[in-house]
């Protein structure tokens, strides 16, 4: 076995270890909401959520296309999938750091592994923003001043998004640790097709919230899931989100159904969330043994 294979099966048992730690402690914390919830909601909300994760991916790999990288959905969810399971080491850093590994089987240069990853999460927290900034004002009956500050977030990522403004930040940041220029930078075509995998994943994940919170419309729990998702990552300090994340989404979902069974409901989309993690890591797992590297220059 060489170091390459040894470290990325170490990784592998590492990430495995930390998901299904993750789903147990998780599972204890929502059986009671799991029983008092029909099963054909709980299975609908879990197909939305294994679906949102899939255009998590596609978004992923528009920005990674963009930037001079393109793969085919098969490589891309072999890369993407396991380098995500690394979010469930601790530590904030380990997606980057694995997916920045994993791109080399791809011959996609370090730096724009970490620059795609990275785009893809403020992509999808300012998504998450842009969808909490348009619905929420309109259609919930909870207490947003606490939360309102999270609505500065969908301006601040379109601001860093833009061409000309990522550009002038990739630069100066490479340039500190003295690396040259990304090859190619961000298009409008390429944030626009991102932006819409991203819009498309926040529909399903809301769709998955509100099987859930019996009572609750459509439009409060897509707005109160993104913007608590929102809230979540952007606290830090924080692994995960945690506490956070739940807070915001009984505050603004427990006005119509009660605190207790939001607060279920919250920790019930967290289990869903990692079982689509799961799923999806196995699949990756699955294609990154099977799968010759096929770099495409379009699909």
């Amino acid at each position: 076995m060489t170091r390459g294979t040894a470290v990325k099966a170490a990784f592998a048992v590492l990430a495995v270890g930390g998901l299904l730690a993750a789903t147990v402690s998780q599972w204890s914390r929502v059986t009671e909401t799991v029983t008092q919830v029909n099963a054909a909601e709980v299975a609908v909300a879990t197909v939305a959520m294994v679906a949102g994760a899939y255009l998590s991916m596609l978004s992923w790999r528009a920005i990674l296309a963009d930037l001079g990288a393109p793969l085919s959905q098969r490589d891309a969810g072999a890369l993407f999938f396991v380098g995500q399971l690394g979010k469930y080491l601790p530590g904030s850093l380990w997606p980057v750091v694995a997916q920045m590994e994993l791109g080399k089987k791809h011959r996609i240069a370090r730096k724009t592994s970490a620059a795609a990853l990275l785009l893809a999460m403020l992509m999808g927290v300012t998504s998450g923003g842009i969808v909490a900034a348009g619905t929420l004002p309109f259609a919930a009956t909870g207490d947003l001043a606490r939360y309102r500050w999270a609505f500065l977030v969908p301006a601040v990522g379109l601001v860093l998004l833009h061409p000309r403004v990522f550009a002038a930040v990739s630069t100066a940041a490479l340039k500190v640790i003295r690396r040259a220029p990304l090859e190619r930078g961000l298009s409008a075509r390429g944030l626009a097709a991102a932006m819409a995998w991203a819009l498309l994943q926040w529909a399903l994940w809301g769709l998955a919230a509100s099987m859930l919170a019996d009572g609750a419309s459509y439009g409060v729990c897509l707005g109160a899931y993104a913007l608590s998702w929102v809230a979540g990552f952007v606290v830090v300090v924080v692994p995960a989100g945690a506490g956070v994340r739940e807070g915001a989404f009984v505050l603004l979902v427990g006005a119509v159904t009660g605190n207790g069974a939001a607060f279920g409901v919250a920790l019930l989309l967290r289990l869903l969330s990692t079982v689509a993690d799961a799923l999806w890591g196995l699949v990756g797992f699955g294609l990154s043994g099977s799968a010759r590297v096929r770099r495409v220059t379009s699909e």
